[in-house]
């Protein structure tokens, strides 16, 4: 109890500090962007071109830094709001007890390409091993069905194997379960029954569940720090959860008659969870199998061709163009698509605790939160990553995890596509009809942009929907283990943000005459224009700010106070506080990608075609970086050094000191990051051409 005042204590002196230094911090940017507006005035009549030109393309780029500085610390205030509201109320309060026949109907849906079998089969396991009943985990193939090597053969053979793998792993605790749940439905129906001896032979059975976890914890071959802590998310967790469970029914029963009846439903409840929770039905859909499915290459058009499904009895049809698939009655199907109320939507490479279903299930069935469509813990990375790259960029992912939560309290949530459970209703909502290669083609999940489930967001809240962020860390995914992997994984999250910002203003003109509402767009802006737009407002103060006439003091102050923050939340994720400067090293090395992401935004607003879709390699062996991005990091690094000796030269010593700084900063990060060797080797590939 002492912990817990406290953690609460310690929570609320935090909160009232960010307070009080985001109230700073707004005076400082409402001062500093006044007094820059009265300058840009005073130039503008006295026809002064040339510099009130310079002072208003600085008030643009100083208020997209500073922009990011105040909705970083709204956020923070948010999260710390949300974490004591959450410790107080839903951390301790035990989720609902339903019976099995009145929980939703959930199923799982693993979008895959082309993945490693080791990672997909981690998250297989990971889903059906939720302690939720009779769920359906389906894994999306997005192979091509007919491969051309013997290698894509394989994998493909692989993948359609694994859903029966983890069935047949699954088989044994559910014949030890039934047995169990038969014997006890003899006992109950024959005679009294004896609480005492009921309680010992629950305990048995709980007890056996452990021991079956912790042999798969045993068996299951540890490669890497990510087998690790799948075994302790996965087996060695609920282990020690069912030794609990064991301890609790080994006890004496209570002698006090209401007691008794309490321990008489609870055990018949005991019981039959335990059976429906391995009772799970697992299986694979190849939507590139029929031709009158969409045959985009994106992950949304993976979903939506199973989607637009869900519900249906369902027939293949030869046609002379391929193979067909049509709907039709349950009699003359070859196979049916149950109807669902959820759907959970986890990338091949995510774990989720034991509980991830049930909390979020339980968090849409709260009276009140009828409207909710996405309900989703923010993912982190796996922690005690063995490479530097991991690490690093695995703490921008956690750093976002405090954002995303934060955000919710302005209720500014984005849809983070990669564990996500979904309100089925919602989806056939916002759907539309398209057509392609002469079929129509319904879209659920937008996928006009590289971030689809970022487009859906807006698309839902414009309907009145609602999306919410459960303030635990349930969800945990991996971190690309090489910056050629990254690269493909942050071009992807830079490109779309710039064509979806009319989207979000639209929906503000519907709404603006409510003043949540306008906080609300206020923090959603700045989620889509923080990648590219901000990387280039960042070069422009690298390379330009001192030699401007315009006062500049105010804008580095708020940096100031955004890396300090930033170090401090890094400490309390775990992180040392020295990894800052390797955060930033690795911010400066991200910025031609951001910015090659935004141009990617730019290109497809011109000529109407979407951006070619990539998706993250997660497969084993080194990603190769594009010969284009290595040039345009060496370049970088080389103009930060010649502009720094032409400024030391040309008497600014401070600027060139601050240029020379983050050359520094830049080649420390290529050498850690990218590596000179590697970089040589993916430069050479320009002549191998």
């Amino acid at each position: 109890m002492a912990d817990k005042i406290n953690k609460r204590m310690s929570i609320q002196k935090t909160l009232i500090f960010t307070q009080a230094v985001t109230f700073v911090a707004f005076l400082i940017v409402f001062s500093g962007v006044g007094y820059t507006l009265f300058e840009i005035i005073k130039l503008l009549a006295d026809k002064q071109l040339s510099l009130f030109a310079e002072h208003l393309l600085f008030l643009v780029v100083a208020i997209l830094l500073s922009y990011g500085t105040l909705t970083y610390l709204l956020a923070r205030i948010g999260y710390l709001k949300r974490q004591a509201e959450h410790n107080q109320s839903i951390e301790t309060s035990p989720i609902e007890l339903r019976p099995v026949d009145e929980q939703p109907v959930v199923t799982i849906l693993i979008p895959s390409y082309r993945e490693e079998s080791q990672v997909v089969q981690k998250t297989l396991l990971s889903a059906a091993l939720q302690e939720y009943p009779d769920l359906r985990v389906v894994l999306l193939i997005d192979d091509p069905p007919n491969p051309t090597t013997p290698s894509n053969q394989d994998s493909l053979d692989v993948a359609r194997s694994l859903s029966e793998t983890t069935l047949t792993r699954l088989r044994a605790p559910q014949i030890i379960c039934t047995t169990a749940m038969n014997n006890y439905l003899v006992r109950e129906k024959e005679k009294e029954l004896d609480i005492s001896f009921e309680r010992n032979v629950l305990a048995q059975l709980y007890s056996q569940i452990a021991s079956w976890y912790e042999e798969q914890a045993e068996e299951h071959l540890c490669i890497d720090y990510s087998d690790k802590f799948f075994i302790n998310l996965t087996y060695e967790k609920p282990a020690r959860r069912f030794r609990g469970k064991s301890e609790y029914w080994s006890r004496p029963p209570s002698k006090e008659p209401d007691l008794i009846d309490q321990d008489k439903q609870l055990i018949h409840y005991e019981y039959e969870n335990l059976v429906h929770l391995f009772r799970v039905d697992t299986g694979y859909f190849e939507r590139k199998r029929f031709v009158n499915l969409s045959q985009d290459f994106s992950k949304a058009a993976n979903l939506n061709s199973y989607i637009g499904l869900i519900g249906k009895s369902c027939k293949e049809i030869a046609s002379p163009d391929g193979l067909r698939i049509s709907t039709t009655t349950e009699e003359n199907a070859d196979f049916i698509i149950p109807e669902t109320e959820f759907i959970l939507i986890l990338d091949a490479d995510t774990l989720i605790s034991a509980d991830y279903t049930r909390r979020m299930v339980d968090c849409m069935l709260q009276p009140g939160n009828e409207s909710i469509a996405v309900a989703q813990s923010p993912y982190t990375s796996f922690p005690n990553a063995p490479h530097l790259l991991q690490r690093i960029a695995g703490a921008q992912t956690d750093i976002q995890y405090l954002i995303h939560v934060g955000l919710t309290y302005y209720d500014a949530t984005f849809w983070v596509g990669a564990n996500a459970l979904v309100r089925i209703s919602a989806l056939r909502e916002i759907a539309d009809v398209r057509s392609e290669r002469g079929y129509e083609i319904t879209r659920f999940i937008q996928d006009r942009t590289s971030i689809e489930d970022t487009e859906s967001s807006i698309d839902l809240i414009r309907r009145g929907w609602k999306l919410f962020n459960y303030p635990s860390r349930l969800a945990f995914s991996a971190t690309p283990p090489d910056f050629g992997s990254l690269l493909i994984q942050r071009r992807r999250w830079a490109n779309g943000g710039l064509l979806l910002l009319p989207k979000l203003m639209s929906y503000l003109k519907e709404h603006y005459s409510q003043g949540r509402t306008l906080v609300e767009v206020f923090m959603r802006a700045q989620y889509l224009l923080s990648l590219g737009p901000v990387s280039i407002a960042l070069l422009f103060i690298i390379l330009f700010s001192f030699n401007l006439t315009v006062r500049t003091s105010w804008v580095f102050l708020i940096a100031m106070v955004y890396f300090a923050f930033y170090m401090r939340d890094l400490s309390l994720n775990g992180y040392h506080r020295s990894d800052l400067i390797r955060v930033f090293s690795l911010n400066l090395l991200l910025v031609p990608i951001n910015v090659g992401g935004m141009g990617l935004s730019i290109y497809q607003a011109v000529k109407g075609r979407k951006a070619r879709f990539q998706r993250t390699p997660k497969i084993g062996g080194r990603t190769s970086v594009p010969p284009t991005y290595v040039i345009a990091e060496f370049t970088g690094l080389l103009a930060l050094f010649l502009l720094s000796w032409q400024d030391l030269q040309s008497g600014y010593p401070v600027h060139g000191l601050f240029l020379l700084i983050h050359a520094l900063f830049l080649l420390y990060a290529i050498k850690i990051f990218m590596g000179f060797r590697q970089s040589y080797g993916d430069l050479a590939r320009l002549w191998e051409k």
